[in-house]
């Protein structure tokens, strides 16, 4: 994250100053975001100056590749200007440093903690240019990326605690954290929650924290829990964004994506449950996923293939590789949804194949590698991860993309929950010479 700011003298208060934030160039031209298509942000602060010294400086954090300041109205020759940019860094204190005898692995790894460290302010953030939010969602992959460099958990409790306080009176948690973004209050990321909170037992045993948390928890799941039909299975919740990925995956409902993910909060609550003792809680969420994962067999599981919706049009990576972690689909049938998984981000072109599974996203990859790593498929994890994230750093990308493919205007380079791969080939490491 970054801030330009600019020292006047001798204004006559005619004048106005813009200051503009840019991340990718097109053609030798950098490429502004306009704030009334696509994103519509507004990445350009604008100062009407006074007659007089003074200083132009915002209230809030910019960030991107590029400042352009850019003077405009009658201005006298006696008009000075002194351009500043103040950069924020996190102090990250590194208690691993992951070096890896392969080259090209080890520029994926310094590919990755770049985009990690220029998203980390005093919290996670998406992106250092574009809205710069802590996403729920995208806290995952950053704080496992955080476990994979250092001891330091303060980033994944403020996610935690930020996104708990800021929860809807029905239960249900915001999407971006802290903000009133109604719009965005998207509900797959609540599932995401409960990883986070795992995750955070897993690294501290804080149980204090936990047991500070529970009660939202258990609030959430319970309204959640009302969006079940007649079939088991839940839909979203209207006026508030179903997220699934950014892969052009089949978004009509019942849709096997939100509910397997849905499964898979289940099951890491109940599991969390029965190891702090909360056995109430445990049989409850226990036993809602026994019968989500059976309609969710019952719905998506067609000739081997788990579609992502009904009838089916799209069958994708991600709801197999959910359907392998909550144990959807059975121990017998998951060395065949694997292989498939590998095999279609192993292929490097990134358009829609005929027959083949819909290519999950930069982002999702990250539950794609924690089936595979769950199978026993770490070589092709890694494989994956050279072929796909090296790209990137053969091309000489300083950071990973927000998906394969940025060619929008606000489509964004650098954005952290891409940068995942550092945290998988960290655990890689462990049991494979890399």
């Amino acid at each position: 994250a970054c801030q330009g700011w600019v020292e006047v003298i001798g204004a006559t208060g005619d004048e106005t100053l813009l200051v503009s934030y840019a991340e990718k160039m097109r053609d030798g031209e950098l490429v502004l975001s306009d704030p009334a298509t696509y994103c519509r942000v507004r990445l350009t602060d604008r100062f009407a100056l006074r007659a007089g010294s003074q200083v132009l400086q915002s209230f809030s954090l910019r960030g991107g590749r590029y400042v352009l300041f850019a003077l405009g109205g009658p201005a006298n020759q006696d008009l000075r200007l002194r351009f500043h940019v103040t950069a924020v860094e996190y102090p990250l204190q590194i208690d691993r440093l992951l070096r890896l005898d392969d080259p090209d692995l080890q520029a994926i790894v310094d590919l990755c903690e770049r985009t990690f460290r220029a998203c980390l302010q005093d919290g996670f953030v998406d992106s250092t240019w574009r809205e710069s939010s802590q996403w729920v969602g995208d806290a995952l992959p950053q704080a496992l990326i955080m476990h994979a460099l250092s001891d330091d958990v303060r980033p994944l409790r403020q996610v935690l605690r930020i996104a708990a306080d800021g929860a809807y009176p029905d239960g249900v948690l915001p999407g971006v954290a802290p903000g009133e973004v109604h719009a965005y209050t998207v509900v797959d990321y609540n599932f995401t929650w409960v990883e986070l909170l795992e995750l955070y037992w897993r690294l501290t045993g804080d149980r204090a924290f936990v047991d500070e948390l529970w009660p939202v928890l258990v609030k959430m799941l319970d309204r959640f829990a009302e969006d079940v039909a007649e079939d088991g299975l839940i839909r979203s919740q209207p006026g508030r964004r179903l997220f699934l990925d950014w892969a052009p995956v089949s978004r009509q409902e019942p849709n096997a994506i939100y509910n397997l993910h849905y499964l898979l909060a289940l099951q890491t609550a109940a599991r969390l449950a029965s190891e702090l003792g909360a056995d109430n809680d445990a049989y409850r969420w226990q036993e809602r996923a026994e019968r989500v994962r059976g309609s969710c067999r019952a719905a998506f599981l067609q000739d081997d293939c788990w579609w992502d919706d009904l009838p089916p049009t799209t069958a994708s990576q991600l709801a197999a590789a959910l359907a392998v972690l909550t144990g959807a689909a059975e121990a017998d049938e998951q060395p065949a949804q694997l292989d498939a998984i590998a095999a279609r981000s192993l292929d490097l072109d990134d358009n829609p194949q005929p027959g083949a599974l819909v290519l999950a996203s930069p982002f999702m990859h990250h539950y794609l590698f924690e089936a595979l790593h769950a199978g026993g498929w770490e070589p092709a994890l890694v494989e994956i991860i050279r072929r796909r994230w090296g790209r990137w750093a053969t091309a000489g990308c300083p950071t990973t993309w927000e998906n394969w493919n940025v060619d929008f205007p606000d489509g964004s380079t650098c954005h952290a929950f891409s940068a995942h791969p550092l945290y998988h080939l960290y655990r890689a490491a462990q049991s494979l010479p890399l």
